[in-house]
């Protein structure tokens, strides 16, 4: 045929099949014109001869892409932009996975702007590796060059037309799969309709089988198909239930690793690591948490309450969001006592709700206490302090760290703190102290 580096469209539409994802789209594409799939993707695509080393996983596997990319894409294959879209796995954006526009920039084919390697597939949901493809045997038998979208995703473990379960794909040997969990499996595939339930459940089945089969750990749940088989008809209704603290009751009696239990997301959003202190303010401590984590000391209660609330932000396990908070190494263990205590007490759901609140309330004020915590031993903010309210000597300093920058004044906890000093100074002149250290601020950066 006529020199592939110089075709600017296919001569030949080649219609997608229902539910095709693009890996194998563009393989089938390839085998039509008796060409390597490596060429097809590195001549009629990049038209670089270097790049696909860089771009073939994960950009060239089919997560994600932009609008002008799906319309690139559309008019050489000669296909519509929304086939395009919906071979990619961006389609199960609000569902099964979620995909933030930063991290679909990352992963377009043609962006030069990011760096997929910083790309973190796993913030995306669970996925089986395209280097380690599974599907259906007996599917390929009757269609070797058929690769369905959802064979992506790792709850799909099962055919629910053929009864079998998936198998790496250079296996030929059918695997029976139980008529439960073929039911269970179809449920599954009911719910990859973009929805906020479908989101919410399909968050709660991550946390409930993380925790049943891989042991806290995620990213082992694509060696354990046969248990994520097993484990389908028992965990499906869990996670149907629209109460979370349900599905995080599982898990607290499932897994015995402390710093690996994660709670249910409740924000699909990116956050900012700054918005998250090592400390929960005090102000949103006290109406939304103090009293679900009595008997917890202040400082105490006020590292828990900001690891689960970045837990519940970002999906985390304990042991990764405190590592990220710079907290002491003790707290997920805290955490996990402290979710033992309110499962036994019957208040997991006040706690993810108290959560919840707190953790928005963060988000509305996206303060950077990282700046803060540069600031806060500053001698002329401690004198700014001083000149608004004059009080015992040393006050000042450690409200600027503990109850402004919410970071630690020292290993041991002050007894200012302790007693309640501090939280009565920050009550009655914390917002005018801060209105005028922000007015400094703001005109230092101007």
């Amino acid at each position: 045929m006529t020199d592939p580096a110089r075709l600017d469209r296919l001569p030949i539409r080649i219609p997608p099949v229902d539910g095709e994802s693009w890996l194998g789209y563009t393989h089938r594409v390839a085998a039509f014109y008796h060409l390597p799939w490596r060429t097809l993707m590195r001549h009629l695509i990049l038209n670089d001869p270097h790049s696909l080393r860089y771009w073939h996983m994960p950009r060239l596997a089919g997560y994600a892409a932009t609008t002008p990319t799906r319309e690139t894409f559309a008019a050489f294959f000669r296909l519509e932009p929304s086939e395009v879209a919906d071979m990619h796995l961006s389609r199960y954006h609000g569902s099964a996975l979620d995909f933030p526009a930063q991290l679909t920039l990352a992963l377009d084919p043609l962006s030069t702007e990011t760096d997929p390697a910083n790309a973190s597939l796993g913030s995306i949901g669970r996925l089986v590796s395209v280097r380690k493809p599974r599907g259906c045997p007996d599917c390929l038998r009757g269609r070797p060059d058929h690769r369905p979208l959802s064979w992506h995703l790792t709850f799909h473990v099962a055919c629910v037309h053929h009864g079998l379960l998936h198998v790496p794909l250079d296996r030929h040997t059918p695997i029976p799969a139980d008529t439960n969990t073929i039911d269970a499996q179809a449920l599954i595939l009911q719910r990859l309709t973009p929805h906020p339930e479908n989101r919410r459940f399909f968050t709660t089945l991550e946390l409930i089988l993380t925790a049943r089969v891989a042991q806290g750990r995620p990213h082992r749940l694509n060696a354990k198909t046969t248990s994520l088989a097993e484990a389908l008809p028992e965990v499906v209704p869990l996670a149907a239930d629209p109460d979370p603290s349900i599905a995080l009751s599982y898990a607290l009696d499932t897994t015995n690793r402390l710093g690996h239990i994660t709670l249910p997301r409740i924000s699909t959003e990116p956050v900012d690591p700054r918005w998250i202190p090592p400390l929960l303010p005090t102000r949103h401590l006290i109406p939304h948490l103090a009293d679900l984590l009595y008997p917890l000391p202040i400082r105490r209660a006020r590292e828990v309450a900001a690891c689960a609330a970045r837990m519940s932000l970002t999906g985390e396990s304990a042991t990764a969001a405190c590592s990220v908070l710079g907290q002491r190494p003790t707290t997920p263990a805290a955490i996990h006592h402290t979710l033992r205590r309110l499962q036994s007490q019957g208040r997991l759901g006040h706690f993810l709700d108290a959560t919840g609140r707190a953790s928005h309330a963060l988000l509305g004020e996206q303060i950077d206490y990282p700046q803060r915590a540069l600031h806060a031993s500053r001698p002329d903010l401690i004198a700014v302090a001083n000149q608004i309210v004059i009080v015992a000597s040393g006050m000042a300093k450690s409200w600027l760290v503990d109850q402004w920058a919410c970071t630690y004044t020292s290993s041991r906890e002050r007894t200012t703190s302790r007693d309640g000093r501090l939280e009565n100074y920050d009550r009655e002149h914390g917002p005018a102290i801060t209105a005028a250290l922000e007015t400094i601020l703001n005109r230092e950066a101007a």
